[in-house]
């Protein structure tokens, strides 16, 4: 998809972190890597125009996959409150999205994101 418009960023950032979550849980890493390949594009979007903030009210969703999406996003914005929310699902989740959760806080510790 083309963007243009913050809102429509942030609807192909959301329905693409719903639908990768549910291809990471099933296995079905072709999906999931289209996926991400979006959620990418709105990142980017929403950085080149000054609007990652928009994101930020999904720190606070139901779906897993979504709060991590948005968590690494904004983590150099509002790291504490990001790092809590991570922590809060590697913690609480049994499956892949703790283990990612997990990769995030690593990975920001250690400098490569």
């Amino acid at each position: 998809m083309i963007l243009s418009k913050e809102k429509d960023a942030v609807l192909q950032f959301k329905n693409s972190c719903i639908k990768q979550g549910k291809a990471l849980e099933s296995g079905d890493y072709k999906e999931g890597n289209k996926s991400a390949k979006y959620i990418y594009e709105s990142i980017e979007f929403l950085k080149a125009n000054h609007q990652l903030d928009l994101l930020k009210p999904f720190l606070f969703e139901e779906n897993e996959n979504l709060r991590i999406w948005s968590a690494r996003a904004l983590i150099h914005s509002y790291s504490s409150l990001c790092l809590r929310v991570l922590q809060d699902i590697a913690n609480t989740s049994e499956g892949i999205h703790g283990l990612d959760a997990e990769m995030v806080i690593s990975e920001y510790k250690n400098g490569n994101i």
